[in-house]
């Protein structure tokens, strides 16, 4: 049932948001895509499209609904005249820094720097944030591998003593 509820659109958006709330690899996720969106952003500014064709081509390029449905939403405010730095504030999955570096791109004129910069920032957070949840895991799956073994272990000693056990009998 759980299956295809998920193939829903509903069901994938929740997904989506649950993937990004998970503890510890959540956040990373979230580095990872809104990094992937501010390079994307990056380079189509870069090579001359206008603001709103550029969020236009991340909702494309974004495989999180939960980001493509913020993304969508400040492309209506932007077109309605908001910019880009004030829709974003307004919706928590998007970093502070990413917000206001964005900001300060809109003042200086220079928004593929910025969301250069951004894209840069979150892509090393998520690289250490990565070594160190690998680090976490490490030692729970020496535990889990220990456990293993000395279960074969005990199994294979039981075994023994009913094969002793039989000899003696006879």
């Amino acid at each position: 049932v759980g299956i295809w509820y998920f193939r829903t659109e509903e069901g994938a958006y929740r997904l989506d948001k649950i993937t990004l709330k998970t503890p510890i690899f959540g956040h990373i996720n979230v580095l990872n895509q809104l990094a992937y969106t501010c390079r994307t952003c990056s380079l189509l500014f870069r090579i001359g499209l206008r603001p709103n064709d550029v969020i236009g081509l991340a909702i494309e390029g974004n495989t999180n609904r939960v980001i493509k449905k913020a993304l969508k939403e400040v492309q209506e405010e932007m077109l309605r005249g908001e910019g880009l730095a004030k829709p974003m504030a307004k919706r928590p999955v998007f970093l502070p820094m990413m917000v206001k570096m964005v900001a300060v791109g809109e003042e200086t004129g220079n928004l593929p720097k910025a969301f250069t910069t951004v894209a840069r920032s979150f892509e090393q957070d998520s690289d250490e944030r990565t070594k160190a949840a690998i680090g976490l895991i490490q030692p729970a799956v020496t535990v889990l591998m220990g456990v293993f073994v000395t279960l074969v272990a005990m199994a294979l000693v039981q075994a023994m003593y009913g094969v002793f056990g039989q000899l003696n009998v006879q």
